[in-house]
């Protein structure tokens, strides 16, 4: 069997650094073998059994589409026990591929604890988690914006963009900006990997099986520190959209659970995007105020290009609400408009 053996967790107040040895022909998919997240408050006070879930979360599809065993010295017991709900959430969506691998541990913990504030939410300023923000908004959630998702770690230009904008919605609204920085997209190869499993997912890995469980699991790591009880997750596809094939979805966001009290809610899954776009018009229209949208993931800059698929959709989106796309952050001309 493949194996991966973590001989080690360094905390260095701000930084978490997982240490990793691979073994066997899995580590053809590896480039790297230290996994590491940046926050912006000191977090020596994490135990392993936390510090340790943003990894499983990065990695486990891995674990189980390999069949290899993972070797971890501590986990905490709430998260440990979800494990098996979260697989099952795989293996509900891809029938046809085989789940298997092994977690090995030495010390499941309870590191149970009492929430003191209600929420937070995963933000970058799109459609969906801006109505998740007006949704949520008497609960003044803290605002996660993960640097590494998106925007490459290596490229501060765009990222600077990125974060003026979220922390412009922060100010706005009253409400924290929490920044976390991880390099959970680098560690292995997803090129070689939707070589080998592309057809089977119908489509790549990191959309088809990463993304949603590894940035949940990021984000544990600071309801876990703050004592937040539940984690918004923005939904993308609507409860009518069957047959989704796509790692963020209720059925595996939501199996999430830790810290004993700890849990996740994959939040407006009853709406479907126009449904979204036309209440935070309707919002807009009642309070007068001005909402901008970052939804673009093609653009160079951190800006919407305005022309790739997602940017044209939210600008249809607004023009079948009756809006002008200029009031919510988009830039069209006579030809954009031709092409659509």
């Amino acid at each position: 069997m493949e194996e991966i053996n973590v001989t080690g967790i360094i905390i260095q107040e701000e930084r978490i650094e997982i240490n990793y040895k691979v073994k066997g022909k899995i580590k053809k998919y590896f480039r790297e073998n230290t996994y590491w997240m940046e926050f912006q408050e000191n977090m020596i006070e994490i135990p392993y059994g936390i510090s340790i879930i943003p990894f499983l979360g990065d990695i486990l599809p891995l674990i189980w589409v390999t069949d290899t065993k993972l070797v971890i010295d501590e986990i905490d017991k709430t998260f440990y026990e979800s494990i098996e709900d979260i697989k099952k959430g795989y293996i509900d969506m891809y029938p046809e591929m085989d789940f298997l691998g092994e977690l090995q541990v030495n010390k499941i913990i309870d590191y149970s604890y009492n929430p003191v504030k209600e929420s937070c939410q995963f933000f970058s300023g799109g459609v969906d988690s801006v109505m998740t923000l007006i949704n949520r908004k008497s609960e003044n959630q803290d605002l996660i914006t993960i640097w590494g998702a998106d925007v490459d770690i290596k490229n501060e230009k765009e990222w600077k963009v990125v974060e003026n904008f979220v922390k412009e919605y922060g100010k706005d609204y009253g409400l924290k900006n929490i920044i976390i920085k991880s390099n959970f997209r680098k560690i292995y190869s997803t090129h070689k990997l939707n070589k080998v499993y592309g057809e089977k997912m119908q489509g790549n890995w990191w959309y088809n099986m990463q993304h949603g469980l590894a940035l949940i699991t990021l984000g544990v790591v600071y309801a876990y520190k703050n004592k937040i009880k539940t984690i918004y997750i923005p939904s993308s596809y609507h409860v009518k959209n069957t047959n989704v094939r796509c790692a963020s979805y209720p059925t595996i966001d939501e199996a999430v659970r830790f810290g004993g009290s700890g849990n996740v809610i994959h939040e407006g899954f009853q709406y479907s995007r126009q449904d979204k776009v036309s209440l935070l018009v309707d919002y807009v229209r009642k309070t007068k105020e001005k909402l901008k949208l970052r939804v673009c993931w093609e653009g160079d800059e951190g800006n919407n290009c305005n022309h790739c698929e997602k940017c044209i959709r939210t600008i249809v989106n607004l023009i079948l609400e009756g809006e002008k796309p200029k009031d919510y952050g988009f830039e069209i001309e006579k030809k954009d408009m031709r092409m659509i």
